[in-house]
């Protein structure tokens, strides 16, 4: 019996420890801001995240890296550590007439690292 009581506690909590908050989406974005030095080109990228609604500081991660590679050749070219340069919240301030219940609130947690 007790052995049964050990199995179901350690179930319980596992089951209780296991929940976690993940990004719910996110893109990237580049735009070619012309020649560089030498060979090399120049290009502006952004990271949008979208993520659950006021996260905890474990969740952002700030600065984050980017890793640089030739397309030509599949080369390593460089990490490059980017800041977050904006976060806010998306949320609905007013309800939808058509659609019952409370809609206002937090939706996400937008950050941009640029």
């Amino acid at each position: 019996m007790k052995k049964i009581i050990f199995i179901i506690s350690l179930f319980i909590i596992s089951i209780n420890s296991s929940f976690a908050a993940h990004i719910k989406g996110g893109f990237f974005n580049y735009e070619y801001l012309g020649p560089g030095s030498g060979t090399n080109l120049r290009y502006r990228i952004t990271l949008t995240v979208y993520m659950i609604c006021d996260p905890n500081p474990g969740q952002l991660s700030n600065p984050i890296n980017f890793s640089i590679f030739n397309a030509g050749n599949n080369t390593f070219i460089q990490n490059a550590s980017v800041n977050i340069t904006q976060q806010y919240n998306l949320a609905k301030t007013q309800d939808e007439i058509c659609i019952t219940g409370d809609q206002t609130g937090c939706y996400y947690t937008v950050v941009f690292y640029d």
